[in-house]
């Protein structure tokens, strides 16, 4: 897919390189990794209490303003909602315990959503967005309209997997979904 004007694709190992070298100084933004390794969604982790939903994952924050870390370390991870009902990158790293700048850009021409949860949360804002409700200003979800970059920020407590995803009219049954892995 070409890449939408405006947007830069970094490579992957430029942003690894990026990251790090951003670490090594205190209180700057660092850019997440674009994608992530593990099991796949739905299998056992050893974050994840015996029993529970890996990709139920407990966060902090609020839309306006991450949680400061020790640090003041902030990850940014952008991401692009396509009409081809794709959210891009597919697959997010980040680590636990350090706040997340999710910068989200509709680069389509039709409303988009960008909302994080487990698979339970996703089923329950599913059924909501059916129902005709959603207060798109909650903590876990922005909606982006077209051409437009809206800013989700929040705070992953554990190491686990959670998901992102899209529930106007029916994108996330379309595929319109990534995966989130959160490390240590």
């Amino acid at each position: 897919m070409p890449t939408p004007p405006g947007l830069l694709r970094i490579p992957l190992a430029a942003v690894a390189a990026i990251s790090i070298i951003a670490g090594c100084g205190g209180g700057s933004a660092t850019r997440a990794p674009a994608s992530g390794s593990g099991a796949p969604l739905g299998s056992s982790s050893p974050a994840a209490p015996t029993g529970a939903d890996p990709t139920e994952q407990a966060s902090s924050g609020s839309p306006s303003e991450p949680p400061a870390s020790a640090e003041g370390e902030v990850q940014l991870v952008e991401v692009s909602l396509t009409d081809a009902l794709r959210i891009e990158p597919a697959q997010m790293t980040v680590k636990a315990g350090v706040p997340v700048r999710f910068e989200v850009t509709n680069v389509g021409a039709i409303d988009h959503e960008f909302f994080v949860g487990g698979k339970r949360a996703q089923k329950e804002h599913a059924k909501e967005m059916a129902e005709g409700g959603m207060d798109h200003h909650e903590a876990t979800g922005v909606l982006v309209p077209p051409g437009e970059t809206k800013t989700l920020e929040m705070t992953f407590e554990k190491a686990g997997k959670t998901l992102a995803g899209c529930h106007v009219d029916r994108h996330y049954a379309g595929g319109m979904r990534a995966e989130i892995t959160i490390g240590p």
